[in-house]
């Protein structure tokens, strides 16, 4: 199943997240992940296969809009990774 995962959030997040991410890799997902710069590095360790997509802008910011950024691009990559639909249903 492809998977694609958003963690716009800090490190501690990223880390509390890491054994439902090496669970789902070991399980063969295929797995994207939206990161911001600060965690790339760790997220390329728990998750070596895994894609990984730079969210450069804080979607934390007043100001923040993607379309705006010099990572724009990010949302066209979350889409070619066309997620398995099964996940998009609530």
């Amino acid at each position: 199943m492809r998977i694609l995962l958003s963690n716009p959030d800090a490190i501690g997040d990223f880390v509390l997240r890491q054994p439902m991410l090496q669970s789902l890799a070991g399980a063969g997902h295929t797995l994207m992940l939206v990161v911001r710069p600060h965690v790339e590095p760790i997220a390329r360790l728990v998750c070596p296969k895994a894609q990984i997509v730079i969210c450069t802008p804080d979607p934390f910011a007043e100001t923040f809009d993607i379309d705006e950024s010099d990572q724009a691009r990010s949302p066209t990559d979350a889409t070619f990774a066309n997620p398995s639909a099964d996940l998009l249903r609530s």
